[in-house]
């Protein structure tokens, strides 16, 4: 069964999704379906002790199941009668089941099921096979332009406000911390039509995390939707007319986004962002030049949201303030403004670009989407580039906003504070009552590499890994994993010797990596061990309580960990971090995260015959040994080589001679714990010597500098 939810004693939200996997049928509730009605109406009665009946938007129950194909129109229309409640319907779009089905149950911890995961036909295939309650589309429409998995979605949104649903599209990469509805549909974002997250580092709309609601099927907030399709759509078939001017034919959607965001303020369409050369210092300050002029606006530097969007102080939301342990804002920022359909007024100036879609005549594709968008037969938007509509545009008006910072705030700006953690946030007074005061998270800009997007939800508790388990029967669920080791060997410090009083990073550091050299010599994965976040040189005892709080040397290369609470708050740190710290490969076996151990250790707890676990003697620990020859010595007691030095590409890549021998004597424990802090010598190993020779090999995804203390910032 799938694992109790973060919300702790709310066994309601288990219930309920008990019920979603024995796999019912449909949600529907038929006065003729005794005496199941009695059953389903008692599931629907625990909504309100979960989060979301802050708004009211408690949804289990409350939908039916749809998968399918959504870029029909009946399509669509059957998935949003089927999925959405309350004319809501949250949209997921992610091509890694991993992560979507890690997201979809978030929500569902919440409260929600009106959520539908987007992916590819064949992804939405295998999601029905190994989780059947996920309502899972996929769209055939065909692009001109890329990358179709993002157009996807930007497809979607605007189809579906034309059909008056409110839509909340959300990046994988993201987290619910409580009821986002009731922060939503409060002002000051109640009368907003629109809403974009606020990218913390360019300043820009960041598509993360895109709400419409209540939008006309006719206005801007639907026109700017569209609009990134079209653009992209309209570029790829001018592609050579661009060209002969030195425009490009594509751009990133989401700058695409911020630049008709620009025009829709404004009043007439821009390519600020994606035609703007950085790298050409002359054409740089020209192309600021003239879009300064248009704006009025004449300080020195490049031109930001606050030129044309108006910055307003809100009290911060009282529900998310008062129980939030150590918070002490008041208020919070955000960004909004009045926009409209822009308008050309038969008007292409050349220090704009000249026609930002290269030609006036539309190809096969743009005149597609825009029939697509039609066929609901809803009205459309007088045409942005007819003059004698210009007027009619600038009449059409709806309003936009940035989040404020209690919605989508990014990792980087509060993300290593604790707030994430219901174990640490949940500690309020002598109680367990208190609240995050964040309504949502976004895993942006984390120190490390992408994956960190999902180190963050195993440290936060925001991991289920009994629906990763469903996706890796085999247990293949560690980043670690390989097609010939699902579940690797791991040689690991013991609690004690992590937990302990490191003196200084240095000594933590050093001990760290004298256990990946071992590991290497093994074939054994290291775990990388976390130092308490209350050790001195981490922030000592005020680390005991929120917010936590760093030296500003390692503010930003920390994931706090806390399955807990204070009394095991650790702090994954630094270089191990990376991707290629923790990837297997044929020479490294790869590395796992405290989160990944402690999973380990539950996932092994039951099954000593397949997976043993021993401890090295503690004397034999006691002197300093080269690495090659401790690791010889401990796979001579321990049942030989771990499973990295069986790897398949070994004997490609060496010869078969390089494969060790498979020793018929003792077990090999799955899980090897070294029980003080190792003493090695500075000589370098012979598996370790091969990784620094083929680690360039993978040096672009796969490096991890730290291992040679190189530096990795």
């Amino acid at each position: 069964m799938l694992s109790t939810p973060r919300w702790g004693g709310v066994k309601s939200v288990q219930a309920i999704v008990l019920c979603l996997l024995a796999g019912e049928a449909s949600w529907r509730i038929s006065v003729k379906a005794e005496p199941a009605w009695r059953g389903k109406e008692a599931l629907l009665q625990f909504n309100s002790s979960l989060p979301c009946a802050a708004s009211g938007m408690c949804s289990i129950g409350r939908t039916k199941p749809w998968t399918g194909d959504i870029y029909p129109l009946h399509g669509l229309r059957e998935c949003l009668a089927a999925r959405a409640f309350r004319q809501e319907v949250i949209l997921v779009s992610e091509n890694r089941l991993s992560a979507g089905f890690q997201l979809v149950w978030n929500a569902l911890e919440i409260g929600y099921d009106h959520i539908v995961l987007m992916s590819t036909k064949e992804k939405c295939q295998k999601a029905g096979r190994v989780w059947p309650q996920v309502s899972c589309i996929w769209s055939s429409q065909e692009f001109a332009n890329s990358p179709k998995y993002m157009l996807d979605r930007h497809s979607f949104l605007p189809r579906a406000a034309r059909l008056g649903y409110n839509v909340l599209c959300l990046d994988s990469d993201s987290m619910f911390l409580t009821d986002i509805y009731a922060y939503l549909k409060a002002p000051p974002l109640r009368d907003m039509a629109l809403m974009a997250l606020r990218d913390p580092a360019i300043g820009w709309l960041n598509s993360a995390i895109i709400y419409v609601q209540n939008a006309r099927p006719d206005g801007p907030s639907v026109y700017m939707l569209a609009e990134v399709i079209d653009r992209l759509e309209r570029w790829a078939e001018s592609r050579d007319e661009l060209n002969q001017r030195g425009w490009p034919s594509g751009c990133w959607e989401q700058m695409v986004m911020s630049d008709v965001l620009m025009g829709a303020v404004i009043g007439r369409p821009m390519t600020y962002g994606c035609w703007n050369r950085d790298n050409n210092v002359t054409y740089r300050d020209a192309w600021e030049g003239a879009h300064k002029r248009y704006f009025g606006y004449n300080d020195p530097g490049g031109i930001a949201i606050t030129q044309y969007l108006k910055e307003a102080h809100w009290p911060w939301p009282e529900p998310l303030r008062d129980r939030a342990p150590g918070f002490g804002r008041g208020e919070g920022l955000y960004w909004s403004q009045v926009i409209q359909i822009p308008n050309t007024n038969g008007e292409w100036p050349a220090e704009f670009g000249g026609n930002i879609y290269g030609k006036t005549e539309r190809g096969p594709k743009s005149k597609e989407w825009m029939g697509l968008l039609k066929a609901d037969g809803f009205a459309i938007w007088a045409d942005p580039e007819d003059p004698l509509q210009a007027a009619a545009n600038a009449a059409n008006k709806e309003l936009f906003a940035f989040y404020p910072e209690w919605i989508g705030v990014a990792w980087d700006q509060d993300g290593m504070s604790g707030y994430w953690n219901p174990a640490l946030y949940k500690q309020y007074g002598n109680g367990t009552n208190g609240t995050s005061p964040y309504a949502f998270a976004h895993f942006y800009r984390l120190f490390g590499a992408p994956m960190n997007k999902l180190t963050v939800r195993m440290a936060m508790n925001g991991w289920n890994w009994e629906l990763s388990h469903l996706l890796h029967p085999r247990g293949g669920v560690f980043f670690a994993s390989t097609e010939h080791a699902p579940i690797p060997d791991v040689l690991v410090y013991s609690p004690e010797v992590e937990n302990r009083e490191w003196m200084s990073h240095e000594e933590w550091d050093k001990a760290t990596k004298a256990l990946t050299r071992l590991a290497m010599e093994m074939g054994r994965t290291v775990v990388y061990p976390a130092p308490r976040c209350n050790v001195t040189w981490l922030g000592g005892e005020r680390n005991n309580r929120l917010p936590l709080d760093y030296p500003l040397q390692y503010r930003y290369q920390v994931i706090p960990y806390a399955p807990r609470g204070f009394d095991d708050s650790r702090c994954m740190l630094g270089g191990y971090l990376m991707q290629g710290c923790m990837a297997a490969r044929w020479y490294f076996a790869g590395g796992m995260f405290p989160p990944e151990y402690d999973h380990l250790v539950v996932h092994i707890r039951d099954k000593a015959a397949e997976h043993p676990v021993a401890t090295v003697a503690a004397e034999q620990l006691a002197r300093s040994w080269d690495s090659e020859e401790l690791a010889k010595t401990l796979m001579a007691q321990h049942g030989g080589p771990g499973a990295g030095l069986f790897h398949p590409k070994i004997a490609e890549k060496l010869g078969a001679a390089a494969v060790p021998a498979v020793p018929a004597t003792a077990q090999k424990p799955r899980v090897l714990i070294i029980p003080s802090v190792l003493q090695l010598t500075d000589k370098v190993g012979p598996r370790e010597q091969l990784y620094r020779d083929h680690e360039r090999e993978d040096f672009n995804v796969m490096s991890c500098p730290w291992i040679q203390n190189k530096p990795f910032m």
